[in-house]
């Protein structure tokens, strides 16, 4: 489960895992490298498998501040 700002939102594991790196480096950069190796540690996914749960935990945030942003090439 999630609360900003007065709302609460329920998270599946998966993406209680996505966010708990970001929320740890708030205002920082965190590579898909640092995501993956936090999601599946004995596992190497594919981008795709990784994909698809950061777009999971956007679907809820766009209503949400702050964003999730990707910042391409870095």
């Amino acid at each position: 489960m999630l609360r900003y700002g007065g709302r609460t939102v329920v998270v599946s594991e998966g993406e209680g895992a996505v966010l708990r790196p970001l929320i740890a480096c708030f205002g920082e950069l965190v590579t898909w490298d640092v995501l993956r190796s936090r999601l599946w540690p004995d596992t190497d996914r594919t981008a795709r498998a990784m994909s698809s749960r950061v777009f999971r935990v956007r679907a809820w945030n766009e209503t949400m501040t702050p964003a999730i942003y990707t910042i391409r090439g870095r």
